[in-house]
């Protein structure tokens, strides 16, 4: 039987202009927490156009009304994601308070 990688023996080729796999960049503990986070958020069916998405989601600081076509405020970002959020921008080299405009 032939056996295959996901990600294959050597770097990750991403499909997707701009998606990077990071390996280890959570460790199992930090992972655990933030599925915990996530477990408690308000999440929500998406709703587009009048249709329920089999997904649910959590918008944080805006939301888009896809009936209205209007940018709406949401809720801030939960501050239990925070450490993430400066984390992640550290390691991509932003601002963590970057706008989601730019």
């Amino acid at each position: 039987m032939e056996r295959f990688s996901l990600f294959g023996d050597g770097a990750m080729q991403a499909s997707i202009l701009g998606l990077v796999y990071q390996p280890e960049f959570l460790s199992p503990d930090e992972e655990a927490s933030i599925i915990g986070i996530i477990r408690s958020l308000p999440l929500q069916a998406a709703r587009y156009k009048g249709y329920l998405a089999l997904r649910r989601v959590v918008s944080f600081g805006g939301s888009y009304d896809f009936d209205s076509h209007q940018l709406l405020d949401a809720q801030p970002l939960d501050e239990r994601l925070l450490p993430l959020r400066e984390r992640v921008a550290q390691w991509a080299g932003v601002s963590p308070e970057r706008s989601r405009s730019s």
